[in-house]
């Protein structure tokens, strides 16, 4: 059943670079997948399996963390983009119903701000202000 929820993710994403930012439909496939890594490590892994999730593309080796960091981070921006553009304005609600991650992000870019602690995302503050 996960096999075939990682078919349906490469064919919509184009890829198996599975994201491990867990939701609570992607769950079960995030377990799934770092399984499949795990037993593939450990040798453990049937050949049939290997063969069909490398059918797929899949990679056995996770992405480094500063890449998917980057990657969920530019999300979020595009996120916000499109937030003020309905919205005309950057300040997405604590509570924001409809993306809590997206009101948790600009929560903790705003601290990054007001504390003035040093921010690697110093492109929040560029839109931010504009």
């Amino acid at each position: 059943m996960q096999f075939e929820k990682l078919v349906l993710y490469n064919s919509s994403c184009g890829h198996c670079n599975y994201v491990t930012e867990e939701t609570k439909e992607t769950k079960y496939l995030v377990n799934w997948v770092y399984v499949q890594r795990s037993m593939n490590k450990q040798k453990k892994m049937l050949a049939d399996r290997r063969e069909r999730l490398e059918s797929l593309g899949f990679h056995w080796q996770t992405v480094p963390s500063h890449v998917k960091s980057e990657t969920r981070w530019n999300k979020h921006l595009e996120k916000l983009k499109l937030y003020k553009s309905i919205h005309r304005d950057c300040a997405v609600p604590i509570n924001y119903g409809k993306d809590f991650f997206l009101a948790q992000w600009v929560n903790v870019n705003i601290q990054y701000l007001l504390t003035g602690r040093n921010n690697p995302t110093s492109s929040f503050l560029l839109f931010w202000s504009k």
